[in-house]
């Protein structure tokens, strides 16, 4: 149902890039994977700080918090990365 809902969605949007040689949906793939690699460091650099500020079933609780905001953020931008490239073919090479 998600996977039909997805379809519909991109084919009304008439998401397709505009650009012939596909520099467009490249862009988008960089810069994603630039968000990507930004919020793991950021929740990296986030989840050093709490670990070295509090110890015990404390610091399990907010390392906890931490990964899974980082878990969230990764799947959401990975999403829109499908998104972005649900037209260009790519996807049926992981099938």
């Amino acid at each position: 149902m998600i996977f039909t809902a997805a379809q519909t969605v991109i084919y009304r949007a008439d998401l397709v890039d505009p650009t012939s040689d596909g520099i467009l949906t490249t862009l988008v793939n960089f810069g994603l994977a630039a968000l990507m690699v930004l919020a793991v460091l950021v929740g990296g650099w986030q989840a050093f700080n709490v670990w070295m500020a509090k110890k015990g079933a404390a610091a399990h609780m907010e390392l906890r918090t931490v990964v899974f905001g980082v878990l969230l953020v990764e799947m959401i931008l990975g999403g829109i990365m499908w998104l972005a490239n649900y037209g260009t073919g790519l996807l049926d090479n992981f099938r």
